[in-house]
């Protein structure tokens, strides 16, 4: 079976509705879709770690990361260029946000993940979050679908399920 892009998946009828992460509006020919809300993202340290810290001791920290072309480190590099930082030190690199947050629980850096993969662990007190002094990193986060496509009632309930979640 090959691989698909989600772009793909959804403008060729594979998929009818993606809900894509991505830093600005993923539309393009063909494509349509709505901004459904806002994902935080959290920088996440290993138990004990600070708990605040301001952007120039943030880029002095050592990073857990996702490899260099995926939209995850693109993401994750636009909200640190957003605080100056063109240059942190990536230590070590996974593609996948359950491995990233081992490695931070190994004391090996810190990470910028979304609250919703880090909340239990937040919470349960695995990790901790460290609060970016004067800064808030957000995430827009959109459903995109097929111009040419009507979304069923399911689909239409899916979104405002979405919505709702991110409203919290």
């Amino acid at each position: 079976m090959p691989r698909w892009s989600r772009r793909e998946a959804v403008t060729s009828g594979l998929c009818d509705l993606a809900v894509p992460i991505a830093p600005r509006i993923p539309y393009g020919r063909g494509l349509t879709g709505e901004l459904v809300g806002h994902q935080d993202l959290v920088l996440t340290g290993r138990a004990g770690a600070a708990a605040r810290v301001t952007a120039q001791e943030l880029a002095a920290l050592p990073f857990v990361s996702t490899p260099r072309a995926s939209i995850r480190r693109e993401i994750e590099d636009a909200v640190f260029a957003e605080l100056g930082i063109t240059d942190r030190n990536v230590v070590i690199e996974f593609g996948h946000p359950e491995a990233i947050k081992h490695a931070v629980r190994a004391g090996l850096g810190v990470a910028l993940l979304f609250r919703a993969s880090v909340a239990e662990d937040l919470a349960g007190g695995s990790l901790q979050e460290i609060r970016i002094a004067d800064a808030r990193p957000r995430l827009p986060i959109f459903t995109v679908w097929r111009a040419d496509k009507r979304l069923s009632p399911l689909q239409r309930n899916l979104m405002t399920v979405i919505r709702d979640a991110l409203s919290s």
